[in-house]
Formats: structure tokens, sequence, C-alpha cells
């Protein structure tokens, strides 16, 4: 039984590592850093 609670913790740590929100800065920066760049461009902010 102890196994088996050990094992949804993990799986609930690892799954929400996962799923965190697209929005949250430390998640995902590269995605972040490519969705600004894409604003900048279509802005015509090259520089």
């Amino acid at each position: 039984m102890r196994r088996l609670g050990l094992a949804a913790v993990l799986l609930l740590l690892t799954a929400g590592c996962a799923s965190w929100p697209a929005g949250w800065p430390l998640a995902r920066p590269s995605a972040t850093l490519l969705a600004e760049a894409d604003r900048l461009a279509g802005a015509g902010e090259y520089a």
C-alpha cells in the first residue's frame, strides 16, 4: 500500500512538471522568447 502511495505522488509530480502553463516564465523560457520574437518581428522591430 505504501508503494502505491509513493507511485501516485511521483506520478503527480512528474505529470505536473510536464503540464505547467505556457505563460509561466520558468516553465519553457525558449517558448516564451520565441513568442516575444514573433511579436517583435510582426511589429517590424528587428533590432
